[in-house]
């Protein structure tokens, strides 16, 4: 997972290490503030993300921003209560979105361990928040 991020990402206004990563369950979230599902949806991301995590770190998401703009992320991304890639970062940003064959946002990737997409997992928190974690553990497990 490390060596395709950049060594540093954002958490708020600061930059952490790539390294520091606490989950085992580790998705990229990508998303933008002019696209209207997203809108809808990151709401529903930041509800679970809460509640997963509201006793230890279970879960870790990683923004993957299609702004256009630096002041369009940066406004978007405050809201946010996960990690985000660099806007500047755009090399490895469009890496990861290939990777992960994005071809519509939202989209919520699991990753493993090795920086590998398992699979689209957006409908897991819209439509099956409380199995989830399981779901995605399983997936990881095969």
């Amino acid at each position: 997972m490390k060596s395709l991020l950049s060594a540093k990402l954002l958490k708020g206004a600061s930059e952490v290490s790539a390294s520091s990563l606490e989950s085992n369950l580790v998705l990229l979230y990508f998303s933008a503030s002019w696209c209207p599902p997203c809108r809808q949806f990151t709401p529903l991301l930041m509800d679970f993300y809460n509640k997963v995590n509201a006793q230890h770190k279970a879960a870790e998401i990683i923004l993957v921003s299609a702004d256009r703009t630096q002041e369009d992320f940066q406004k978007y991304f405050e809201k946010m209560p996960w990690l985000a890639v660099p806007f500047e970062e755009e090399t490895i940003r469009a890496s990861l979105a290939q990777k992960c064959q994005v071809t519509t946002i939202p989209n919520l990737s699991l990753m493993d361990s090795q920086g590998n997409p398992v699979k689209e997992v957006r409908y897991d928190v819209a439509e099956k928040p409380n199995e989830a974690l399981d779901l995605w553990k399983q997936a990881l497990s095969k």
